[in-house]
């Protein structure tokens, strides 16, 4: 919002120069005609852009009263009933405001230029500017000309406008009341778009000449609402309008209550998916880890594994050295032991011996056939056991063959005892 911070005024009414500083809240107080009411005109002289025909100077004035206010007798100081009673012949007069961003801080110096004198009827405007983005002081107005200050001439003052608005590329200065007002407007407008001209021109009389001598209601009636008639059919139809709208409204606002449903549906569903597959990257990272260290230890069986199989092979040359070694060893002691000649004795009597014993075991069998066969004749007695065993070949000691008969069981066999029959090597029975 922007606000006004200043008025400054060059050569106006009972002024020559002065800067009034204006605040949130500001009153003015004076007797009557010490120029409360001139304040009031001179800024809305400079925010109508000193059109006549807009302005309401004086407005809180008596109706029935004449007023002989208007901006040729503000120029030359009109302080009585008639020009006669004046402060000044001609006057270059400047009616600047200053407005001031509440957020930003900004400047904006809007204002207009008046030139009159006692020879003319009418004053003439020389110019209306609008800077944004600077602040004009009350020494920008004014020169010094053979040591006497005075007002600074238009035409030094709009080539100093002009430059100093080249660097935001505007346009500092109008010729016409409307075109001003409306740069005026978009210069003060906030967020809530473009002003209305119309709109702003007839708030603002209104807020001149608002009385309250008559009701609230009758003020805004006749002052506020514009004077249109209503039109019954174009109101019903702007009804069944907003009503129309008023459904889709409804039915857009369920179908966003809705979508935020599935929205959150979604949004849970994620949050799910999202913690699976945190859970799912945690157990593979859990089961790479196991399988890293189930490997780390492989390898560790693998290296003792093969630490060991080396040992192993190591062990196994030396006992393959030690086992040819023991073989050579063997095989020159056989070579030896066949060289010598008690050993080529030997070998014969072994030889001897084993044919001896296949000899007896040949016998053996003989015999024990024949002794069934007489077992058998003498009636079944106890059986008969032939041995030709021995140290050597199966000879008892001394060289005999023994053979023994038992008797029957209850230690008889035909009412005969037991018999023994030991004959020497060739004493066997002969079929």
């Amino acid at each position: 919002m922007k606000v006004l911070e200043s008025i400054r005024l060059v050569q106006f009414f009972l002024y020559e120069k002065e800067d009034i500083r204006v605040g949130e809240i500001t009153g003015i107080f004076g007797a009557n005609g010490s120029g409360k009411s001139s304040l009031l005109d001179a800024v809305q002289i400079a925010v109508l852009g000193a059109n006549e025909r807009l302005a309401a100077l004086n407005a809180q004035a008596d109706e029935e009263a004449a007023t002989t206010r208007s901006p040729r007798a503000y120029c030359l100081g009109q302080y009585g009933e008639t020009i006669e009673h004046r402060c000044r012949d001609s006057a270059l007069t400047y009616i600047t405001l200053v407005w001031r961003d509440t957020e930003t801080k900004e400047p904006v110096s809007t204002g207009v230029c008046l030139s009159a004198s006692l020879d003319r009827e009418k004053h003439e405007v020389m110019g209306r500017y609008v800077l944004r983005g600077m602040e004009l002081t009350l020494g920008d107005h004014l020169e010094v000309v053979d040591g006497k200050e005075g007002p600074r001439s238009w035409a030094t003052f709009r080539h100093q406008l002009v430059e100093r608005s080249r660097a935001t590329g505007d346009d500092p200065v109008f010729d016409s009341a409307e075109s001003y007002i409306k740069q005026l407007l978009l210069a003060l407008r906030g967020s809530g778009g473009v002003p209305s001209y119309d709109n702003f021109v007839r708030a603002f009389r209104f807020g001149l000449r608002m009385r309250f001598d008559k009701s609230v209601d009758r003020i805004v009636r006749d002052e506020v609402l514009e004077n249109a008639p209503t039109n019954i059919r174009k109101f019903k139809e702007v009804t069944d309008s907003f009503r129309r709208l008023a459904e889709m409204v409804a039915q857009v606002e369920k179908k966003i209550a809705d979508g935020t449903a599935i929205e959150a549906d979604f949004a849970r569903a994620e949050e799910e998916g999202r913690r699976q597959a945190s859970w799912e990257a945690l157990a593979a990272a859990a089961a790479a880890e196991e399988a890293g260290a189930r490997s780390n230890e492989a390898v560790k069986k693998r290296q003792e594994a093969e630490e060991d199989l080396h040992q192993k092979t190591a062990q196994c040359a030396e006992a393959e050295a030690r086992a040819q070694a023991a073989a050579d060893e063997a095989k020159r002691l056989r070579d030896l032991r066949e060289a010598h000649s008690a050993h080529r004795e030997h070998g014969t009597l072994q030889s001897d011996i084993t044919r001896h014993r296949e000899t007896a075991a040949g016998k053996e069998k003989e015999l024990r056939a024949q002794f069934g066969l007489i077992r058998r004749t003498l009636g079944g007695g106890g059986p008969i056991h032939v041995s030709c065993r021995g140290q050597a070949g199966g000879l008892s000691p001394g060289g005999r063959h023994r053979t023994t008969r038992r008797a029957p069981a209850g230690g008889r066999a035909g009412g005969s005892a037991r018999r023994r029959k030991t004959s020497r090597e060739g004493d066997c029975p002969r079929r």
